[in-house]
C-alpha cells in the first residue's frame, strides 16, 4: 500500500504543479523531482503512516487548486451577469472544497498532525478568495471573501473533516475489540 500511494503521489504532484503553473513541462519536472526525493522514496517502501499523510494533504491541496480555478471562473461569470453589490455574489458550498475537506479529514485520521494543515488551508482559501474578488473588480473584496464565501469554510474545512475523521475511526469507537481498546483492564 505505501508503494502504491507513493506512486499515486507522484502523479498527483504532476497534476497539481501542472494546474498551478499551466506548464506541462514544469508539472513533469515537479513529478520527477518528487520521484527522486529520498524521503518520498524511503516512505514509499516502509510501513509507516507518513506517506499516507503526505498523500492526503497533497490531494487536499490539489482539490483546493482546482476549486480556485473553477470558482474564479464562476465568480467572473456571476459578476458579469448579475452585479449585486460591492462585495459580489456568494458562491455557496463548493464541491472541490468538500473534496478537500474529505481528504484533509483522511489526513487527520491517518495522523493527528494533519490538523495543522486545516488552519493553513483556511488561510489559503481566504487569500485566494480575496484575490479572486479583487481581480474581478469588486471593491469590497475582503467582506466578500470573509462573509459571502468564508461562511462556508467552517463547514467544508471544519465539519466535513471532523465527520470524515469520526467515520474512519468508527470501527474502533463503537466496538470493544479495537486495538488497545481495553488496555486499562
Amino acid at each position: 500500500a505505501p508503494a502504491l500511494v507513493g506512486t499515486l503521489a507522484i502523479l498527483v504532484m504532476c497534476r497539481v504543479a501542472r494546474r498551478l503553473t499551466r506548464s506541462t513541462l514544469l508539472g513533469c519536472v515537479a513529478g520527477l523531482l518528487l520521484s527522486l526525493d529520498g524521503l518520498e522514496f524511503v516512505l514509499s517502501r516502509t510501513g509507516i503512516l507518513d506517506i499516507f499523510l503526505m498523500f492526503f494533504v497533497l490531494a487536499a491541496f490539489g482539490a483546493l487548486v482546482v476549486d480556485r480555478d473553477v470558482s474564479r471562473n464562476r465568480l467572473a461569470e456571476a459578476v458579469v451577469l448579475e452585479r449585486s453589490d460591492r462585495a459580489g455574489p456568494g458562491l455557496g458550498i463548493r464541491k472541490w472544497r468538500v473534496a478537500a475537506g474529505i481528504f484533509i479529514g483522511l489526513a487527520c485520521a491517518t495522523k493527528q498532525y494533519g490538523f495543522w494543515y486545516i488552519l493553513a488551508f483556511v488561510g489559503l482559501c481566504v487569500a485566494w478568495d480575496m484575490g479572486a474578488r479583487r481581480t474581478a473588480g469588486l471593491r469590497d473584496y475582503v467582506r466578500g471573501a470573509l462573509v459571502r464565501d468564508g461562511k462556508w469554510l467552517p463547514v467544508t474545512l471544519g465539519v466535513i473533516p471532523l465527520v470524515t475523521y469520526i467515520a474512519t475511526w468508527s470501527g474502533w469507537l463503537v466496538t470493544s475489540t479495537g486495538y488497545d481498546r481495553n488496555y486499562a483492564h
